[in-house]
Order: C-alpha cells, then structure tokens, then sequence
C-alpha cells in the first residue's frame, strides 16, 4: 500500500484492556508526522486527557490525519486547531441551553473566540505546509538590448 493510498483510510484506536488506548502499529507517522515516541506517547495522552470517548478520540486523529502534518509542529496545530473547534462547539452547546442572558452572552463570545482560534491555527498550518503562501504570477517579460528583462507585474482580475 503507497502512503497515498494509506492516507485515504483514517487510522484508529483499538482499546486496550484497562481502558488504554493505543494507535495500530504504522499509523504514528500517518497521523503525526513523527516517529519519536515520546512525542507520540505524549500526543495521545493529551488527546485523552481532553477527549474521554474513544469515538471521539478517532475523530480529532482523523482530522489530524487529513491535516498531514510532516512534522511533530504541524501535528501540534492540528491539535490545537481540533482541540478549538471541539471546544467552540462546547460553549455553543452551553449557550443554546443557558437560561439567562449574561450566560449566554459569555458562551457566544467564548464559541467566537475559540472559532478564531481554530482558524487562526488552520491558517498557520497552511502556511508552513507551503498552500498558504504568496504567489506572484509573471505576465510579461520585456527583454532590452544587451540581454536584460524588466518584469511589470499586475494584480489579478
């Protein structure tokens, strides 16, 4: 299986007797860019100090994995970025059921905020995979006597 092909299925976790939790052997670079295993070991237990369902533990490693992150920094902006959004959607659960105005009010900013917070963190992501960086597009190339060029750039339409 080419890792193309293997970045196509989102690994899981099997559970362990005890109620340990543990990747499947192969998928620790799959999903973050490492093979340290302290970084690894240390990854999942934060996972599992934040998320204490094993079905929701898969889904923030799914979303990790579909982040490819190539290094233990990328992987820790997925996380952060998933750690975000399961939040944001916590706080817009609290305020859908809050009673009281003030209540409501402080969930709604908190939902904004940590939205921002996971944007911000997919934004910077992007960026040190190399999509989210400038482009510059050459339109004409003007060559004088004597062999040199002249680039005019002009915004795009």
């Amino acid at each position: 299986m080419t890792q193309q092909q293997s970045r196509r299925h989102a690994p899981t976790l099997r559970i362990l007797e005890e109620g340990q939790l543990a990747l499947h052997t192969g998928d620790h670079k799959l999903v973050f860019g490492s093979e340290q295993p302290d970084f690894i070991k240390t990854a999942v237990s934060s996972l599992k100090a934040l998320i204490d369902d094993p079905q929701q533990i898969n889904a923030a490693l799914a979303f990790i994995h579909s982040s490819e992150p190539q290094n233990e920094g990328e992987a820790l902006l997925a996380m952060h970025a998933y750690t975000a959004h399961s939040l944001a959607l916590t706080s817009a659960g609290f305020a859908q059921r809050s009673k009281h105005t003030q209540a409501f009010e402080a969930y709604t900013r908190q939902f904004g905020k940590l939205s921002d917070v996971m944007v911000r963190s997919m934004e910077a992501l992007r960026k040190l995979q190399g999509n989210g960086g400038q482009k510059i597009v050459v339109q004409h190339v003007h060559v004088n006597d004597g062999g040199q060029a002249a680039f005019v750039a002009r915004g795009e339409d």
